[in-house]
């Protein structure tokens, strides 16, 4: 990794820090107008070298022409990390899937979706209702803390979106995040599918 890389990621850290220390304030985030794709690609690149070790591909599917978001960039980053490193823990621990797939698409209703799919063991649907719940978790006692996804879920709530999981019988999780889309012009960055 660059130093300007690590730079990069000690300075989103610091913000994402105040922000946590933050949550139960309710305090603004910082929100300017910004292109959901290029945080994928931009946030993917990082994740990379953590799947690297672990046999788990990286697929990209970015529609084009898509317009912009309003939100907090470090908080939509936070999200996407997280996301990413639950379903990359979820496999290794139990041995189940091998492809995590991000897409960002149009959604209904003036909406752009953010969704992240793997092909790991699932969750069971027993939990699912709970796993936005603070301090909710299915990791052993020193392991998790149950903070996780209900960050995600207050960060999603803060730039306007929902959240919800799906997860069937077979396996797999999908998280699908869906954002209001901002009145300006499309996204700039759209490259269509990479792995």
């Amino acid at each position: 990794m660059e130093a300007s890389q690590i730079l990069q990621e000690a300075e989103r850290a610091t913000v994402i820090v105040r922000q946590l220390l933050n949550v139960p304030r309710e305090t603004q985030s910082e929100t300017r107008l910004l292109s959901l794709a290029e945080l994928v690609e931009n946030t993917a690149e990082l994740q990379r070298s953590m799947l690297a070790g672990s046999r788990i591909r990286l697929k990209l599917e970015l529609q084009e022409g898509l317009p912009r978001v309003k939100g907090d960039y470090a908080q939509l980053q936070q999200v996407l990390l997280n996301l990413l490193q639950n379903a990359q823990q979820a496999m290794q621990e139990s041995g189940v899937g091998r492809m995590l797939t991000v897409r960002v698409a149009r959604a209904a209703a003036g909406r752009v979706r953010l969704e992240v799919q793997d092909d790991g063991p699932g969750i069971p649907e027993a939990i699912q209702s709970r796993i936005f719940d603070p301090f909710f978790t299915t990791k052993p006692a020193g392991k998790g803390t149950g903070l996780g996804l209900a960050i995600v879920s207050g960060f999603v709530r803060q730039q306007g979106g929902t959240i919800a999981v799906f997860s069937g019988p077979k396996g797999g999780a999908r998280f699908v995040v869906e954002l209001p889309a901002a009145e300006e012009g499309p996204q700039v960055v759209a490259r269509g599918n990479r792995e």
